[in-house]
């Protein structure tokens, strides 16, 4: 008695072909951007650091943004992909949002001006080089 062995056959090419696109995947192709370090410290134009800002910014030529929150000195540094990473060479547009005032039980006041909210009205860009990226951010407090 002859079996069909042609179903066995079919299942280990589509066993061996998952296998190897899972190799692709978990060898990663990678992201395609070369990143830079970038870090950087945030204070009102007095001087004092702001501890719990989220700093976003975006290159549109890229279509990429990065993100960080602010430490308890005001220090961050920029994720793209993965914590801390950095961000591709580019020119970006820079937002940054009062992270404690975003919660509505927090009581602590806002402590930038609202302008830094949106790229459109921050008036900040930086840009992204080869070497270190150190980018020191003073804003206005609110009026």
């Amino acid at each position: 008695m002859r079996t069909n062995s042609r179903p066995f056959a079919v299942s280990w090419w589509l066993c061996r072909a998952t296998l190897a696109v899972g190799l692709v995947i978990l060898a990663g192709c990678g992201s395609g951007f070369d990143l830079r370090s970038v870090s950087g410290q945030i204070t009102l134009r007095d001087g004092t650091p702001l501890a719990g800002v989220r700093i976003t910014c975006e290159c549109p030529e890229l279509r990429v943004s990065a993100t960080a929150v602010t430490d308890e000195h005001g220090h961050f540094r920029l994720t793209t992909l993965d914590s801390g990473d950095g961000a591709p060479v580019g020119s970006y547009q820079v937002a940054v949002v009062d992270a404690r005032g975003e919660d509505m039980d927090d009581p602590t006041p806002i402590r930038i001006h609202a302008r830094y909210r949106r790229y459109e009205t921050s008036g900040l860009t930086f840009s992204v080089g080869d070497g270190t990226n150190e980018w020191e951010i003073r804003l206005d407090p609110p009026r």
